[in-house]
């Protein structure tokens, strides 16, 4: 990990720069909570390029940034064999102009397109994404209570949204209100707001709002947006100092450890009590 720039504010910088930087992020936070060993691993991971991240990337700059989309992502022709000489030629300029992750296949294409002009459609959405802003900035900060360099690389900043508002593109496959509050949860998007407001509150930037543009990706290309409130900010703050002290205590001893080597006692979770202790009924229909 190469050393992170300067504390402060960062645009258009390369996200390969980005995940170098040696910097607490929601990312090794999330994976601290798993156990050290989990973030010391998820830090050390060498950063490869995937179909669902190059589809992620792909997404993010169609709605985002659309006329960066048109200049720098290709379309796959869908009837060219790469096997014949001329289909290899026809491949062989594409990777040349646009990048090997940037030529997409029909069918991704069109996701990009029907999830960009479904966001664009949304008037809420559309209004926050509009107007003057950052896309993909970068931020820089060490955190007041435990002196750890921390980082969060924002989809959009909105500061012409009143009082100011953080806003993060989510593509989903269930963006109703029900299934995406377990989605933030699962994947901690409420984490991910409280770094991101801390962030930009020793940074001095006008933020208020941490808002989630949730696009579903199939078939109607649903959209919601939702505004995590300050409720739960304020009580996920406390969780993620404690996970910045046991960054710093992992940074300062070296010592990474994974699951406790004793025996521990486990249950059920809460849910599953009433299905343990009501009528049998109420378990459904017997599959034997």
């Amino acid at each position: 990990m190469t050393t992170p720039f300067r504390i402060g504010v960062h645009r258009r910088v390369a996200p390969e720069l980005y995940h170098s930087w040696g910097a607490a992020s929601n990312g090794a936070l999330s994976q601290l909570l798993r156990s050290p060993a989990h973030m010391r691993a998820y830090l050390d991971r060498e950063m490869r390029e995937t179909p669902v991240l190059a589809l992620g990337r792909a997404i993010h700059a169609a709605v985002l940034e659309p006329e960066r989309f048109a200049q720098d992502y290709g379309l796959l022709p869908e009837r060219m064999d790469r096997r014949t000489k001329e289909g290899k030629a026809q491949w062989g300029a594409l990777i040349e102009q646009f990048g090997q992750g940037n030529v997409l296949s029909p069918e991704d294409h069109a996701t990009c397109m029907a999830i960009r002009n479904a966001v664009h459609q949304h008037q809420t959405a559309a209004a926050l994404i509009s107007g003057t802003g950052d896309v993909e900035l970068s931020v820089v900060w060490d955190d007041p209570y435990t002196g750890v360099r921390c980082k969060a690389r924002w989809d959009r900043y909105s500061p012409e949204i009143p009082g100011g508002a953080i806003v993060d593109l989510k593509t989903t496959k269930d963006a109703s209100r029900g299934a995406f509050e377990r989605a933030i949860f699962t994947y901690g998007y409420h984490r991910q707001a409280s770094l991101y407001l801390m962030g930009a509150r020793v940074l001095d930037l006008p933020v208020r709002h941490y808002c989630i543009i949730a696009a579903e990706k199939e078939p109607p290309y649903a959209v919601a947006v939702y505004r995590i409130t300050e409720g739960t900010i304020d009580a996920t703050d406390e969780q993620v100092r404690e996970l910045l002290r046991r960054y710093r205590q992992c940074q300062e001893s070296g010592k990474y450890p994974g699951y406790p080597d004793e025996v521990q006692d486990i249950t059920v979770p809460d849910w599953a009590w009433r299905l343990i202790s009501g009528p049998l009924d109420e378990l459904g229909e017997e599959t034997a």
